[in-house]
């Protein structure tokens, strides 16, 4: 099976799937150069264990322990604002 037939069994984007293919997600799919063009073998019963290989949808988790925001400026007591009028 080619990717572009992947991608319509598993009803996913072809770009989602040629990007599987080439951080090697899709367990013993190989690349075939065929004249110009390379072309990705992949075996059938991948759809088998599709659920084991396939990435979980949406956006990744941030790494744990990692603040996210702006950083908002502590007030100390009895700290005067800038921009204000001289005594």
């Amino acid at each position: 099976m080619t990717a572009r037939e992947l991608a319509r069994q598993l009803k996913t984007p072809y770009t989602t799937v040629a990007g599987w293919l080439q951080n090697g997600k899709v367990p013993g799919a190989k690349a075939q150069v065929i004249g110009a063009f390379r072309v990705w073998m992949i075996p059938v019963g991948v759809l088998d264990t599709v659920n084991e290989w396939r990435p979980k949808p949406g956006r990744p988790i941030k790494a744990a322990g990692r603040k996210t925001g702006a950083k908002k400026a502590a007030k100390k007591p009895g700290a005067k604002k800038k921009g204000g009028a001289a005594k």
